[in-house]
């Protein structure tokens, strides 16, 4: 039992329906393009290395 546990090939493998890559893609995208209207006049190197010194 322990063995069957431990083998990956085991493992119910997880599958990504179209519809769910879809919504993902779309969602960053959309994101990406609410970033550039927002941050239009400012830098966005400057902007993610200000992000960085944050952390």
């Amino acid at each position: 039992m322990i063995g069957q546990l431990s083998n990956p090939a085991s493992l119910k493998q997880i599958v990504m329906t179209t519809q769910t890559r879809d919504t993902i893609a779309l969602f960053a995208i959309g994101s990406a393009a609410i970033l550039a209207v927002f941050y239009a006049d400012v830098d966005l190197g400057e902007l993610f290395l200000s992000l960085l010194r944050r952390f």
